[in-house]
């Protein structure tokens, strides 16, 4: 199922049935987007594009902290941005972030950092996941920019991203 800014009813009913706990969720902005507020688990085989957050991070979702977001297995992220940092996803610090398999994460963008991630907290992202043409067009991380703590797994593809520094996923010293 493909959910985008012209769906936001559909979006309520349906995050209503996957959701375990949630608050806010699709709730403020101009167009769809989730701040978690509480440990919150979605379904798998769930696609997120064209969401667009105009007035901060995370394109789709923010984790505050301290809070879980569980994302299922095969879950895409295509062409959503923020104009801040995380196209796509804005992990706090101490929030926690998993990424089940075979997540992709296409032509997200950020006017910041993290073309698709933004992470400070703790971030599990298992194996097969793909990273491609995400940008962070205002510095470090096309693909991911982590200032906390990360584990991908096995077999992740890392193509086409771009930053201002480390392309895919900088290492900051």
């Amino acid at each position: 199922m493909k959910l985008n800014k012209f769906a936001v009813k559909a979006v309520s009913v349906l995050v209503a049935i996957m959701l375990v706990s949630s608050q806010n969720i699709f709730a403020s902005g101009r167009y769809p987007y989730g701040v978690i507020t509480q440990d919150t688990t979605i379904g798998s085989n769930l696609e997120f594009y064209e969401y667009h957050e105009s007035n901060g991070s995370g394109g789709v979702f923010t984790v505050e902290s301290p809070v879980t977001l569980t994302i299922g297995d095969s879950s895409v992220f295509k062409n959503n941005s923020a104009s801040g940092p995380g196209g796509a996803i804005e992990n706090y610090t101490n929030g926690t972030t998993t990424i089940g398999s075979n997540a992709q994460f296409q032509g997200n963008s950020s006017n910041a950092i993290g073309g698709a991630i933004d992470n400070y907290g703790t971030m599990v992202i298992e194996k097969n996941a793909k990273f491609l043409d995400n940008t962070a067009s205002g510095g470090p991380g096309g693909a991911i920019y982590n200032g906390g703590i990360m584990s991908i797994g096995s077999n992740a593809l890392f193509e086409g991203n771009q930053g201002s520094s480390g392309a895919a996923v900088p290492v900051e010293q």
